[in-house]
Formats: C-alpha cells, structure tokens, sequence
C-alpha cells in the first residue's frame, strides 16, 4: 500500500504542475491578445512562432515556451506605453491648434475618440489631422499668435503674474534664469527698399522666431502652472476668504438689521473665517516648501511678502471705512444736538400747512375788498 502511494505521488505533482502551467497560458493568452489588437500586429507571424493559436490547448507548455510570451508581452506592453505617449503628444497640439484656430467650437466626436485609441492606424488619423492644422495656421498666422499671446496672458493670470524661475544657472553665469512674458511688437518692414526679397525674408524669419518663442513660452506657463495649480487654487481661496473677511467687518447701513439673525450670522461666519484663513495660509506655506527647484511670486512678492502685504492693504481699507462711518455719526450727532439747544426743528413746515394758511388769508382779503367784515362775515 506504501509503495502504491510512492507511485501517486509523483502523478499528483505532474497534474498540479500542468494546471498550474495552463493558467499562466490562458493568462498570458489573454494578455497577448489585447497587445496584438492595440498594436495591430500579424497574428499570423505569432501563430506561426508557436506564441498563439486558435486551439490554445494546442501550445507547448514548456518552460521555453512560457518565458518567449512573457517577453513578447513585456516588448508590447513597451511599445504600447510609447504610442500612448505619442498620441497624448498629439492630441496635445491638436486641442491646441484648434482652440486658437477655431475658437469657441469643440472637436467633433470621431476626433475625441480616437485621443483614445492607442492603435497605429489611429495614430495616423490624428497625424494627418494635425498636419492640416498646421496649413491653417501658416494661412493664419496672425491670428493664431494674438491667440498664443491671449492664452499666456491668461496662464499669467491664473499664476496672479507669478514670475517662473528656475534653479539652474542661466547661460551668462547668472544666479537664475527668468522666463518672462514675450513681447510680441513685430519689426514694421516697409516693402519700398529695393531688396525687397531680403526683407521679405527677414519678415519670415522674424515671425518664425515669435512663434517659436510664444509657443515655448505658452509651454513653459501652461507646465508651470498644471504642476503647481494646487498651490494657485488655495491662493485664490485665501484671497476669497479674506476679501469676505473684509467685507464682513466693513461697516454698513443695514449692517444692524436683525432681521432674521442676519446680524448673528455674520458674526458666526466672520468668526469662522477668522480662523480658516491662517489654515489656508500654513497649508500654502507647507505645499511652497516641497517645491524643488521652483520660486512662486505673487506680484512680485513671495509668499511670505504677499500675505503680509495683503493683509496690510486690507487693514488700511477697513480701517478707511470705519473712519468714514464715524465721520457720517459724528454729523449726525451734531445736527441732532443743535435742535435739542435751539428747540428748531430742521423739518420744514409740509405743503399742506402752507395751503390751509393761504386759503384763510385768502378769504379774509376777499371779505374786507367786498365790504362783507362790516357785516360780520368773515
């Protein structure tokens, strides 16, 4: 009976090791099968190296076999990540070329669907739609570089006219290099000279250097700003927060309406916000300090600086609003105590008091012009 269960034993092995050996087939299959149709490769070429087959069952298990598929999956699995890559390249510059080419109208939905699809013949589609685009803006290339100018304006904005600096060393020895706003004033070239060839050519290449400098430039903000948004977003609130902070504490004329609790309420909020705006402000200092290699200004302030220079600005004009509040009591304070001393009142008598005394008036002058007061008719 012991030697009977020596002889299974090793069945028992071969059995585990063949469903175990299956699995990984199936898993490299399926694998396999979503690579080839992303790649669009020749399924008959991989059929034919023994890699796949319409009767999987019909593939060798080897250990040699097993290891060729793990290495065509991780080749694939390569080349996939570089299409990828290419077509997000792409589609980068199409969304780009025809925001500023075809302004306020989308990209139809067949484009949209191909930004992703990773496969070649895709790839070539948006390829082809990119080189058009390319010719519409050689044909209008004015007004795509107002538009290239508009959207570093705007990225500016969006960075409160943050200067970008880097750390490395600029390329005249400098501590550090400013990426700053280009200055789009084209060369006026009058085509009077007799070498109007040259200066034709000079025209050209004057707009091609623009361009390529506008088009570095929208890079250069647009990066800036997408790896550092967090830090604007959170900037924005905190001018938020402190800009109701302000208007909260303003002094107003219904201020001290109670209706409704409106008056507690603005005390809860402004308590509130009192307190959420030295959080924003830590958690801002705390993303600033992860930063390598980047210095964010705000209006040419640091971080530190622009806090505190807001809350100075801020400060001086709640201050200027309370004064001018106090102004407005103390004239009326003083109108009121001038009628308490003189007992006059500043109300003039109403038109309906000047209307009664003109018509006893009148009634008096017509009887005495009548002779009707000698008679007692008044």
């Amino acid at each position: 009976m012991k030697a009977f269960k020596n002889l299974l034993t090793p069945i028992k092995e071969f059995e585990d090791d063949m469903t175990r050996r299956t699995k990984t087939l199936h898993a490299q299959l399926n694998q396999l099968a979503s690579l080839v149709d992303s790649l669009e490769v020749n399924r008959a070429y991989l059929i034919e190296e023994g890699l796949l087959a319409d009767e999987p069952d019909t593939l060798l298990l080897s250990d040699e076999s097993i290891q060729r598929r793990q290495d065509l999956i991780v080749k694939y699995k390569a080349q996939l990540n570089i299409q990828k890559q290419e077509a997000l390249e792409i589609r980068h510059k199409i969304e780009r070329l025809h925001s500023l080419l075809n302004p306020g109208r989308d990209l139809n939905e067949d484009t949209r669907e191909l930004f992703n699809d990773p496969r070649p013949s895709s790839i070539a589609r948006l390829q082809r739609l990119r080189e058009s685009l390319e010719i519409d803006k050689k044909q209008n290339l004015d007004f795509y570089m107002k538009g290239l100018q508009e959207k570093i304006e705007n990225y500016q904005k969006l960075c409160f006219q943050t200067t970008c600096t880097s750390s490395t060393d600029s390329h005249d020895g400098g501590d550090e290099g400013t990426i700053a706003l280009t200055d789009l004033i084209l060369e006026n070239i009058e085509n009077t000279d007799p070498a109007r060839g040259q200066q034709q050519q000079h025209v050209a290449d004057t707009s091609e250097q623009r361009l390529r400098q506008l088009e570095d430039d929208l890079d250069t903000w647009e990066s800036f700003y997408r790896s550092n948004r967090y830090i604007f977003d959170m900037v924005t609130k905190w001018k938020e927060l402190n800009d109701r902070y302000l208007e909260l504490q303003t002094p107003s004329a219904d201020r001290y309406n109670n209706r409704g609790g409106a008056l507690l309420q603005s005390q809860k909020e402004s308590s509130r916000i009192s307190k959420e705006i030295p959080r924003t402000e830590s958690k801002i200092l705390s993303e600033i300090d992860k930063l390598d290699g980047e210095v964010i200004k705000i209006n040419g302030f640091s971080i530190e600086d622009y806090f505190s220079e807001f809350r100075a600005t801020t400060t001086l004009s709640r201050l200027s609003s309370v004064r001018k509040s106090k102004r407005k009591s103390v004239k009326k304070g003083e109108v009121e105590s001038v009628v308490m001393a003189t007992g006059v009142p500043t109300k003039t008598p109403s038109k309906t008091d000047n209307t009664a005394k003109n018509r006893k008036s009148l009634r008096r002058r017509v009887s005495k012009e009548s002779g009707l007061d000698k008679v007692g008719v008044k």
